[in-house]
């Protein structure tokens, strides 16, 4: 037999043999549950939108490695997280959620959301009341603002709104001067600038979207679909204390240097004040009061078990987290402020994570958002300020 049929032959037996084997293992995979993720979060889930910058893709479906494994989630046909399934009433109250990734909270199931705890907790004391989340990645409260007034554009939702809520992320000042996204001038913010009047801001439009090869979309795709890639990925995810002790250090020094540009940069302030303004006369326009509430830091709230454990894990000083924690209360202080001085409502939620460890509130080592546990305890938090304000069994 010729030497090239005979390395024909073997290259056809092991190709057959190596097809027949990722075969089997692909079937084992699926056999111990998991299955390939039509989209990852932050990867091909946003599409472009002319005015907001980009948006999420309606009726998507999105997956999530977290510390349990990978969560499942999806958008509805609006590009939003959708409604948990449950009696709906013509007249239910509607509570509009406003905010970025914290908000949108794609690392966990679309029933354990923050929003939709918030309003299982609400509709115990009347109709079933609607929490939208309108929260998208990366968005500024100036995207925000702008997906508020599109909100608004749907006559249920002008009708039977009761309550705007804008959750604060520790990036929101900078994203409204820069990123991809629509921003403000930041000229017109400067140092001795005097702000415009609301509303009369110039708005620097989005930059183009980044458009990626059709080969590398279909590569993607035909990974991400693999059963057996989302059972790699899963086996390679670190969650030893080591792999927490290296996204707890990374992500709360990040949130660190953010905290303290807000202190040290005028213009993110007067960006701060000036949106949270228009935002306030956005709800005034349509006698809906306006919260704002922020994300919270359990290491840096108080000195208890939270601090505790993350001064065991990072290795930090008791020093270094105290200069920190200064800084995160310093800042969550002039947020009340602006909010106060906007017209609006500052729900506080400092402490509503106290006593949960790093582990347990951090839904995954090398990430900063939140548990489906943690989420309890914050749309829980919400839905007791605003009940205590708001009557959501009438107009």
């Amino acid at each position: 037999m010729p030497k090239q049929r005979k390395f024909l032959i073997a290259l056809t037996l092991s190709s057959t043999t190596f097809l027949a084997l990722l075969l089997i293992l692909e079937l084992g995979a699926r056999a111990l549950g998991y299955r390939g993720a039509p989209r990852l979060y932050h990867q091909d889930l946003f599409v472009p939108d002319p005015e907001l910058g980009w948006r999420c893709a309606p009726d998507g479906e999105f997956s999530y490695l977290a510390t349990e494994g990978w969560v499942q989630g999806s958008t509805g046909k609006d590009g939003y997280r959708p409604l948990s399934p449950g009696p709906e009433q013509s007249r239910s109250p509607i509570v509009i959620c406003l905010g970025d990734s914290t908000t949108f909270c794609a690392e966990v199931r679309d029933e354990e959301t923050w929003p939709e705890a918030a309003a299982k907790a609400l509709s115990q004391i009347g109709p079933p009341c609607r929490m939208l989340n309108r929260g998208v990645g990366g968005y500024s409260l100036l995207q925000e603002l702008l997906a508020l007034r599109l909100a608004f554009q749907d006559e249920h939702v002008a009708q039977n709104a009761r309550a705007v809520v804008y959750h604060f992320c520790i990036n929101d000042p900078i994203e409204n001067f820069e990123g991809k996204g629509p921003k403000l001038d930041r000229k017109e913010f400067a140092a001795g600038a005097t702000p415009p009047e609301i509303g009369s801001a110039r708005i620097l439009s989005p930059q183009a979207w980044p458009r990626r090869g059709i080969k590398f979309r279909l590569k993607t795709a035909f990974l991400d679909n693999l059963a057996l890639v989302a059972a790699i990925r899963a086996a390679g995810l670190d969650t030893s204390d080591e792999g927490f002790k290296r996204g707890g250090t990374a992500n709360h020094g990040v949130s660190y240097d953010y905290f303290k540009r807000l202190l040290d940069e005028p213009h993110l302030q007067k960006g701060m004040s000036y949106l949270l303004a228009a935002l306030a006369k956005e709800c005034a326009a349509r006698n809906v009061p306006l919260f704002v509430s922020s994300c919270v830091y359990p290491a840096w709230d108080d000195v208890g078990p939270s601090r505790r454990d993350f001064l065991d894990l990072t290795g930090w000083s008791q020093q270094e987290v105290e200069e920190q924690a200064k800084t995160y209360h310093a800042a969550c202080d002039i947020l009340r402020e602006m909010t106060e001085e906007a017209g609006a409502t500052y729900i506080d939620l400092r402490g509503c994570l106290a006593g949960m460890t790093h582990r347990e509130y951090a839904v995954s080592p090398h990430d900063w958002h939140y548990s489906a546990a943690a989420n309890e305890r914050i749309g829980r938090a919400i839905a007791g300020r605003l009940r205590t304000l708001l009557d959501f069994r009438s107009r």
